[in-house]
């Protein structure tokens, strides 16, 4: 099994914490839901090989949703 790890920045590259991700399967299942930590970071653990699309969902107070953040990622067998 594989982790995803992810570090979410505003344009000005602060990391940005309580920002909310999906992760869904090729399937379409939504596999994990979370929030970034203190350091901008989310981890997606224990997923098999698939292709993964991340969408973020909500964001900070003052921010907006990057309608163009949507991610497709592959995980390959380690």
């Amino acid at each position: 099994q594989g982790s995803i790890k992810l570090l979410k920045k505003d344009s000005n590259g602060r990391v940005l914490k309580d920002v909310e991700f999906v992760i869904h399967s090729s399937d379409g299942a939504q596999v994990a839901k979370a929030k970034t930590d203190a350091a901008g970071e989310i981890t997606f653990d224990g997923l098999i090989p698939d292709t993964y699309t991340i969408t973020e969902t909500k964001t900070k107070e003052g921010k907006r949703v990057s309608p163009t953040f949507i991610t497709q990622l592959k995980l390959l067998k380690l």
